[in-house]
């Protein structure tokens, strides 16, 4: 391995903080009897906001939470993107490149994430493999139509609950994401719904049904931090 790459390991108490999301027992007790699909969890990367080293934060998630790269402004985002995609690969994770189709067409990265401007062109998946990925970005109805019409595999609503990146912001709430999804448009199949914006131990536990998973940024960081040494 690169000595670049090289990760801090994180402790075991901190990895056990970091596995919690929304309806996990049930999700287990329902796959038990009818081999229901696992709940998907992602983590949204953006390395030029965090303190943490960027690797080392993925390395410490939990098994089968995902990555989405976001660093839109970061230099050498092509190089920082391979080595992320040879620590996901190693760790059984899925990589997922936002609004860079080239980037996300390569043989480093499992799909692409798109903002709802971009998802509104009128051939989202062009140049995309078709076995990758298409993940959207929702924050309104109309918004959520057009995901189901390009045939997006993974929907992102936001913001669900208040945020601390964009404090006063308007937010979903559970009421009105259960009614958003309970009718999400026409579309040749239903995609897995995520629910980003102020997601953390206590707020995912008030996610409704058919939510199938959560996305976040802060929230892993988070438990991350609890398990670690303070520094003076």
């Amino acid at each position: 391995m690169d000595a670049r790459e090289t990760v801090e390991p994180m402790s075991r108490p901190a990895r056990r903080r970091l596995a919690w999301h929304p309806h996990a027992r049930r999700r287990r007790r329902a796959g038990d009897r009818r081999g229901a699909a696992p709940v998907t969890r992602l983590f949204i990367l953006e390395p030029e906001r965090m303190v943490e080293e960027p690797l080392a934060a993925v390395s410490a998630l939990p098994a089968g939470v995902d990555v989405l790269l976001r660093g839109y402004r970061m230099p050498a985002r092509p190089v920082f993107a391979r080595r992320l995609a040879r620590l996901c690969r190693r760790q059984g994770r899925r990589l997922l490149i936002a609004c860079d189709t080239e980037l996300a067409a390569g043989p480093h990265a499992d799909g692409l994430h798109l903002g709802e401007e971009l998802a509104r062109a009128s051939a989202p998946r062009r140049g995309l493999p078709p076995a990758r990925l298409l993940s959207v970005a929702v924050h309104s109805r109309r918004a959520l139509a057009r995901a189901m019409q390009v045939g997006a595999d993974l929907v992102l609503l936001s913001p669900v609950f208040a945020t601390r990146s964009h404090p006063g912001s308007p937010f979903l709430g559970p009421h009105r994401l259960a009614r958003l999804i309970a009718r999400p448009g026409a579309g040749t199949r239903r995609p897995r719904f995520l629910a980003l914006g102020g997601i953390d131990p206590l707020t995912s536990r008030r996610l409704p049904p058919g939510i199938d998973g959560i996305a976040a940024i802060g929230g892993w960081l988070d438990e991350a931090t609890k398990g670690r040494p303070s520094h003076p």
